[in-house]
């Protein structure tokens, strides 16, 4: 097959960098590592990875100039975003406005792309997602959380959708303030990134550095990862700038 080759090749530097993006072009590399295409047109496999720091270091700034060089550099991919909210009280937070934009997206399609993307999901999605009420003309949309046996086929029913909708271009996942999370996002997720025959999206989590113990859905992958049953979790450290990198700011402005 055709050698790997990277999704975007344009990396902030020089005095044509945004601001806020000059000395972050080894995080930005890192990012798009992660992202990294073995054939055509999606990803060859799930992955995951964790873009950690302080608050206020710039970490937001940094994985939306990428997810904006990725929908700008690939052809067709598909970024569904969202964030996590310290006081939302609303059934898997993290992942509430990402399934809305998905809803969304579905929506934008032709009835025949629609029909074939969602299949027989829809209906039993919408029952935890009411978005998905929207989507199809019939089904729930009930929030009430769902347990046992119908859990876990609403979560097969949405890792199958996500399979199909990544089966036709690159897709990605992102979900800011991730150290909010909660369990139920968390089980969610692990479903979705699960070996074998995953959906092949790249999902990018960002969280605040030292919260890992706090943090549902990075403590959940991140045991999946060490027992083998999950991708393994690349994780983006963003630091203070270091002295050269400030001085490479510095110089930036001055030359503005």
């Amino acid at each position: 097959g055709d050698a790997p080759s990277s999704v975007a090749d344009t990396r902030p530097s020089g005095e044509h960098a945004p601001l806020s993006l000059v000395g972050r072009d080894d995080e930005l590399a890192a990012l798009h590592a992660s992202a990294e295409r073995a054939h055509g047109e999606t990803f060859a496999e799930a992955r995951v990875v964790v873009v950690a720091g302080p608050s206020g270091v710039g970490k937001s700034t940094l994985v939306s100039h990428f997810l904006d060089e990725l929908e700008h550099a690939t052809t067709g991919a598909l970024v569904l975003s969202g964030r996590c909210y310290e006081n939302e009280a609303v059934p898997y937070k993290a992942l509430d406005a990402v399934i809305d934009r998905l809803a969304s997206a579905l929506r934008r399609m032709s009835p025949a792309d629609r029909e074939q993307v969602m299949g027989d999901d829809a209906a039993l999605i919408a029952r935890s997602f009411p978005a998905f009420g929207v989507v199809t003309a019939g089904g729930g949309t009930t929030t009430d959380a769902i347990e046992g046996r119908e859990r876990r086929q609403t979560f097969g029913a949405l890792r199958a959708l996500l399979g199909r909708l990544a089966a036709r271009a690159p897709l990605v996942v992102a979900v800011d303030d991730l150290q909010w999370s909660d369990a139920d996002s968390a089980a969610l997720l692990e479903e979705i990134v699960r070996p074998p025959e995953a959906p092949r999206l790249l999902f990018v989590g960002v969280t605040r550095a030292g919260a890992d113990e706090d943090n549902a859905v990075v403590r959940a992958l991140a045991a999946a990862a060490r027992a083998g049953s999950g991708p393994k979790v690349a994780r983006v450290e963003v630091a203070a700038l270091s002295p050269a990198r400030a001085h490479e700011l510095a110089a930036a402005l001055l030359r503005r």
